[in-house]
């Protein structure tokens, strides 16, 4: 059972059915999926963090956007909506506001992955 409080972090219709289509199809699928999530938000912590002139705009709102997609296609609704909101930060060159908006969100992350870790089998 998921706990309430990660639960509202997720859109858990979609979150179960993409977790029992891919359990069903490879048992292993589904929490290869939400690791490789985890490393790429781990990934995009360190590129915003890094950041300097040598990284394009681009890279960063192309990335975001990729996690924006990779949330919403595990129901992590939180994270999808952080991640648009970050894209369009990046979109208006305000990478500043960026970086703040991703650091005051860090639990937002963490609880997302816990509430996805939790639905790695199914009940």
């Amino acid at each position: 059972m998921l706990d309430p409080e990660l639960s509202q972090l997720l859109d858990e219709v979609r979150a179960y059915e993409i977790r029992d289509m891919m359990h069903s199809a490879n048992p292993a699928m589904y929490p290869r999926m939400r690791d490789n999530l985890a490393r790429d938000l781990a990934r995009f912590a360190d590129v915003l963090q890094a950041h300097v002139e040598d990284v394009p705009n681009e890279d960063i709102k192309r990335f975001a956007h990729s996690l924006n997609g990779a949330s919403q296609s595990v129901g992590a609704k939180a994270l999808g909506d952080l991640f648009v909101d970050l894209e369009r930060l990046a979109k208006a060159g305000d990478l500043a506001t960026m970086r703040c908006r991703h650091a005051e969100s860090l639990t937002v992350i963490e609880r997302s992955l816990m509430a996805l870790q939790q639905l790695d089998v199914p009940a």
